[in-house]
């Protein structure tokens, strides 16, 4: 255990459920387990990912505003607490804690993580004040997180060379024994029958690109039957039942919505699609392959290529080609309905060697 005049805080904007969120739960649950003192510090709502947090994780809950008003409640709380570390995760929340930590006159160790592709991450306004954004954020770190050496790449392109000594990859953590726990759960209702399922996991959002998926789809059902199911919400939903109808496939889709347990989904597929233009380092597809499921994933920035190292592993294809997903996912549903190579790669992105790693960073800037 780290000595210490005060915890280790993670900040998030709220805790909804989302990929970065369940990193932060993660790495703050890993560490209070190894004996740290940790406070999860959230904005806005707090209702997703509470059952998993370490019950030595002390929550704290600021007013519940927008982002941009809560770097004066942060830095209150910096004041008061002085905790040894703060740590945060994507952009938003990276500049209202430099912010805050500014505001506060706080000497506590910065530790942000770049949760996307900085390439991928942005529409058009935003990719024109990403450069800045991150100088504002990251010129007061003492370390920045990047989740795939991609990312890491990317990021050391758009800072300056001084900030490059303290940017580190630290792979997402994953709790493989949780998810093999949920995934023995029965097989959903969804996917019962003889048909063998494709299952999408994921934001309904554009950087998503589920419609690739579903013109893929459309694709397979000419030579094969099976069921798409795809998991999650979001502003696509209605654009993407749209489009099964268009394309005459909406009886062989089923838009699930969200789920409180998707692990026996990917327990239950015969193959996961990971269709996305751009990540940062999807958590769904290491959870996929922890489940032994058969994988295609698109080859986008970033992360993909590093966590599919073999094609016995999962198939890569190009962004936005429906053609070359069609013909990867029908080579995976005449696959074993299992992978172990899959299940195999998984454990090289056990949680505890991301949060030993961690540790190790914060020991280091101490």
């Amino acid at each position: 255990m780290l000595n210490s005049t005060g915890p280790l805080s993670f900040f998030l904007p709220d805790l909804a459920l989302g990929g970065a969120e369940r990193v932060w739960v993660n790495f703050a649950s890993g560490l209070a387990a190894r004996g740290h003192a940790v406070e999860l510090v959230v904005g806005g709502s707090a209702s997703g990912y509470l059952s998993e947090l370490h019950r030595d994780v002390n929550l704290v809950r600021l007013p519940p505003v927008r982002l941009s008003l809560l770097a004066v409640p942060l830095s209150n709380y910096l004041r008061r607490v002085r905790p040894k570390a703060l740590l945060a995760t994507m952009v938003g929340a990276n500049l209202v804690a430099s912010v805050a930590w500014r505001l506060a006159g706080a000497k506590s160790k910065l530790i942000f993580r770049e949760a996307c592709a900085p390439a991928g991450a942005s529409s058009s306004w935003r990719e024109l004040l990403d450069p800045t954004l991150r100088w504002l954020c990251y010129r007061y770190a003492d370390a920045i997180i990047a989740p795939a050496a991609e990312v890491s790449q990317q990021l050391k392109a758009r800072l300056p060379a001084s900030s490059h000594p303290r940017i580190r990859v630290i792979p997402n953590p994953i709790e493989i024994e949780r998810i093999l726990e949920l995934a023995a759960e029965p097989k959903p209702q969804v996917m019962q029958g003889e048909l063998a399922c494709v299952l999408g996991c994921g934001r309904l959002s554009p950087k998503k690109a589920f419609e690739v998926l579903i013109e893929a789809f459309a694709l397979v059902l000419k030579q094969k039957p099976a069921r798409l199911v795809i998991l999650g919400e979001g502003s696509e939903r209605e654009a993407l039942e749209s489009l099964a109808n268009r394309l005459g496939i909406s009886a062989s889709v089923v838009f699930a919505g969200v789920v409180e347990n998707p692990f026996c989904y990917f327990a239950h597929a015969q193959v996961f699609v990971l269709s996305s233009r751009s990540e940062g380092f999807p958590n769904v597809l290491l959870q996929a392959l922890a489940c032994g499921a058969n994988v295609v994933s698109t080859n986008c920035e970033t992360g993909p290529s590093e966590i599919l190292a073999t094609r016995e592993q999962g198939l890569l294809v190009p962004v936005a080609d429906p053609r070359a997903m069609a013909d990867a996912i029908l080579h995976q549903l005449s696959a074993p309905p299992k992978n172990p190579a899959a299940a195999f790669r998984a454990r090289d992105f056990e949680a505890s060697k991301a949060i030993l790693a961690l540790e190790q960073l914060i020991a280091e800037l101490g």
